[in-house]
């Protein structure tokens, strides 16, 4: 019981983040995230070594 009302509350909270998005802005969103990603690593390997 507990498990389900987690992912109840995580849907709500997806839901409410994302839920006036059309499919366009959702695809955008995605793809900023990935290229976040991409350059966080590019610029974050310098600074381990």
């Amino acid at each position: 019981m507990p498990r389900e009302r987690d992912e109840q509350r995580e849907l709500l909270k997806i839901l409410a983040k994302f839920g006036e998005m059309d499919a366009s802005l959702m695809s955008e969103m995605k793809e900023m995230a990935e290229e976040n990603r991409r350059l966080k690593r590019m610029y974050e390997f310098p600074l381990r070594s």
